[in-house]
């Protein structure tokens, strides 16, 4: 019979683990501010004052500055990352082909 792990030491390996993977992503979601990505725009019209979308890197963005009048889910478009964390904040730019 194997050794069991203490339920405490379970815990707070776990509780490390979520932190190590939550500082990994700032720090992956960090490497592109400021550059322009391209990305799929998921949802119905956006509501408030940002469009939900995953982007070519898999980071989940919040889009700002979407034409309300010629949103279209599904589509492609470019945007630049603006800020980090999750999700990121980026800006429209384009409609993609």
């Amino acid at each position: 019979m194997q050794p069991r792990v203490a339920a405490g030491v379970k815990k707070r390996r776990v509780r490390d683990l979520i932190a190590l993977s939550d500082r990994r992503l700032d720090e992956y979601s960090s490497s592109w501010l400021g550059r322009t990505v391209e990305a799929v725009l998921e949802g119905g019209r956006p509501s408030g004052a940002y469009a939900q979308g995953v982007s070519e890197n898999y980071l989940k963005l919040e889009i700002s500055h979407m034409p309300p009048e010629d949103f279209r889910a599904n589509s492609v478009v470019a945007c630049r990352i603006e800020r980090s964390g999750t999700p990121c904040r980026a800006r429209f730019l384009e409609y993609c082909a």
